[in-house]
């Protein structure tokens, strides 16, 4: 049974080096009603079950989301340059030039241009 619930929580969070166990933890201090005592209280088996049930899932969605909007981006980069490269019959490498590509950009689009 865990006697300073937010206090207990919050220090975890302040030494975790996990982004998203800090995040699931203010998550779970947000939305679950710190004062109310269930049968023998609140428990860090009660805390980590519901993070992972209910906070972590929330965290993969998001970034499942965030990851189709990344490689939606890179298509329309990669679409762009194709389409300069048939326009004006460049190499990939002169579209991205063109483009102003940089370096990272650049590494992730040419694998998908065929010169």
């Amino acid at each position: 049974k865990i006697e300073h619930v937010e206090e207990t929580l919050m220090t975890l969070a302040a030494f975790s080096n996990d982004r998203k166990l800090t995040e699931a933890l203010y998550v779970y201090l947000e939305q679950f009603d710190l004062y109310e005592r269930k049968k023998g209280g609140i428990t860090m088996r009660s805390v980590i079950d519901y993070i992972e049930e209910k906070a972590y899932l929330k965290f993969e969605k998001k970034e499942k989301e965030w990851n189709k909007e990344r490689n939606s981006m890179i298509s329309q980069f990669v679409i762009s340059a194709q389409r300069l490269m048939a326009k004006q019959g460049l190499t990939a490498e002169q579209a991205c030039d063109l483009l102003g590509y940089d370096g990272e950009l650049r590494a992730i689009v040419l694998p998908y241009l065929v010169s």
